[in-house]
């Protein structure tokens, strides 16, 4: 679809002039990116680009391509295309024309305003891309930050299911159970909490964990050599 035919909804849609990278290849009705010289080139999945919006007039000869924004119809990437059910989300640069709800380097578009006849409307003024895309990357942050807050909690039980699993060393199958894990703090009994191969050492003593919730203690003798 050319720019000619590419809808739009009705709106606010500045035009701007941007200078052409040397190696574009900008069609009319192409999304067109910024690379790291902040020059022009088609959309593609390609790190370090951001959207400008789409060109409307391309002068070749000059090295120029005119630019407009707004909501703007798309063609849905085959791989991975946004549906109803993805209105609202950041959707990413595919190809020179398409997006989808997933890509590589994660080129945010801008946010899915609809899917209409096999076709996506897409937000992609380049302040809502890129609000869309911090979105995206704070959802990221969050559920990595949440995943390992998971994972530490346990570890740190004393059933953890993550240091009960087998681990299988040469032909040996040893329980990831028994593996040493150094502790914060000395156990205060013999029958504090913990997993059998926990360690803690002080000045003094080490304290060794044999078995789930189960201490032993001895003396260090210190010497240097």
């Amino acid at each position: 679809m050319n720019a000619m035919n590419r809808r739009e909804l009705p709106g606010t849609n500045p035009l701007a002039h941007y200078t052409m990278a040397d190696a574009a290849d900008i069609e009319e009705g192409d999304i067109v990116c910024l690379d790291a010289d902040g020059k022009a080139v088609e959309g593609s999945d390609t790190a370090g680009l951001t959207v400008a919006g789409i060109a409307v007039h391309v002068d070749a000869d000059a090295g120029v391509v005119e630019v407009r924004d707004g909501v703007i119809e798309l063609d849905i990437a085959d791989s991975d295309g946004p549906t109803r059910a993805d209105r609202g989300k950041p959707v990413y640069v595919t190809g020179p024309t398409e997006v989808a709800t997933a890509s590589s380097n994660k080129i945010c578009a801008g946010t899915l305003v609809d899917v209409y006849d096999d076709m996506a409307w897409v937000d992609v003024r380049p302040v809502n891309a890129a609000a869309a895309s911090a979105g995206a990357t704070a959802g990221t942050a969050a559920g990595a930050i949440a995943g390992a807050a998971a994972i530490a909690a346990d570890l740190a039980d004393g059933a953890s299911t993550i240091k009960a699993a087998a681990t299988t060393l040469a032909s040996d199958t040893v329980a990831a159970a028994g593996n040493v894990r150094l502790v914060a703090s000395a156990p205060a009994t013999a029958g504090a909490a913990g997993v059998k191969g926990d360690l803690f050492v002080d000045g003094t003593d080490i304290y060794v964990c044999t078995a789930e919730n189960t201490w032993i203690k001895g003396a260090l003798t210190l010497a240097t050599w």
